[in-house]
């Protein structure tokens, strides 16, 4: 998914390409961003991308986690290009509490994660694509 976002403070729009990608590591799903504007410059600093993409009530939990905050710059694990990513070190405890109980298919783990990870970087799943996956009212 690639999505266009007005770019801070200049002509261009800022250009987001959204992965999902399992991590056998972590096992579980981890978000990638890669990020280029109209002109196709990448954008080369955490700060940059923050001010693009972070709603500001949110920035203060995403910069607190870690040392270099939720959002950190990595290499794409396929394409090998330089991009960033949410960091899942604490993903596993965040989700416990919504796929408590079981019963929780791959998914509506994959929305409720969205919600609990994309949110925080510009991706949300509109609410009629998601009440058509989960099939009832309840995602």
């Amino acid at each position: 998914e690639a999505l266009p976002h007005p770019y801070p403070n200049s002509n261009n729009t800022l250009t987001i390409t959204y992965d999902i990608i399992h991590s056998p590591s972590y096992r579980l799903p981890v978000l990638y961003l890669t990020c280029t504007t109209t002109a196709n410059h990448p954008i080369s600093s955490p700060e940059t991308l923050y001010r693009a993409l972070v709603p500001p009530s949110m920035k203060p939990q995403i910069q607190a986690i870690g040392v270099m905050g939720a959002v950190s710059a990595t290499e794409h694990p396929i394409t090998g290009l330089p991009c960033y990513f949410v960091h899942p070190c604490k993903t596993a405890d965040a989700m416990r509490p919504l796929c408590a109980g079981g019963g929780v298919g791959a998914e509506r783990y994959v929305l409720r994660w969205l919600g609990l990870v994309g949110g925080g970087v510009g991706l949300n799943v509109p609410a009629a694509l998601a009440v058509d996956i989960a099939g009832t009212g309840e995602v």
